[in-house]
């Protein structure tokens, strides 16, 4: 073989490891990889096939464990949840495909708002398409809904909620910045109306026959005893 032939074939072959390469989709974070701080919280309800989640930031509030630092929160990542028809997002931020993330440049990312900041909440509206894909579908995924939520650990009351001073960044024994598993985020199904008067006319049903159950056998015709 020529050495001629031998550097084109090695230049094909470098080509095709960086088109592999290039191709190979990035998946984003997964559930598992999130840690467990307690510093964030969402509240889920499913009410008419509307989700309504509660986003809480912990941190500075009484019963934040870690004086030393504070979060930011930058992201919330859903798992177990398919594709949206409708959404809300709160003001300052946007869903981008598979999350919900702040609205801002990375530069901005240390202001609140666009993060959402010690002891805040925000609440977002998601309607799934029930056709629709799961959404963060790759890797270990939870047995239910849940989330993770992307953080940075900042110095106590080094910053301004008004967005006229940046916090500073502080490290941690988690680093500066992390994935989050939020606590209390149990659905929380609310039946409809009409699922609700189904459900009290069953019961009063299922009562009523237990009383008659109960009920001493007075209209029962005598016997003739001998």
């Amino acid at each position: 073989m020529s050495a001629d032939v031998r550097n084109i074939i090695i230049a094909i072959l470098a080509g095709i490891a960086i088109l592999l390469l290039v191709a190979v989709p990035v998946f984003s974070e997964t559930w598992n990889s999130g840690k467990e701080t307690g510093l964030v919280s969402v509240e889920s309800t499913f009410v008419n096939g509307t989700y309504t989640w509660v986003l809480s930031n912990k941190s500075s509030l009484s019963e934040d464990p870690y004086t030393d630092f504070d979060i930011l929160v930058w992201t919330l990542v859903p798992f177990r949840v398919r594709e949206p028809q409708a959404w809300v997002a709160p003001e300052g931020w946007k869903w981008s495909g598979n999350r919900w993330e702040i609205d801002a440049k990375p530069s901005q990312k240390y202001r609140t708002p666009y993060a959402l900041g010690p002891g805040q909440t925000l609440t977002f509206i998601y309607t799934p398409d029930p056709n629709g894909k799961f959404v963060n579908d790759k890797g270990p995924q939870p047995a239910d809904l849940d989330f993770i939520a992307h953080v940075g650990a900042v110095v106590p009351e080094s910053g301004s909620l008004d967005g006229s001073i940046p916090w500073t960044p502080a490290d941690t024994q988690y680093g500066q910045t992390w994935f989050d598993k939020p606590t209390g985020n149990t659905m929380d199904y609310v039946p409809e109306p009409s699922g609700l008067l189904s459900i009290l006319t069953g019961v009063m049903g299922a009562l009523a026959c237990f009383r008659k159950r109960m009920r001493p056998q007075d209209n029962l015709p005598m016997t003739d005893v001998d």
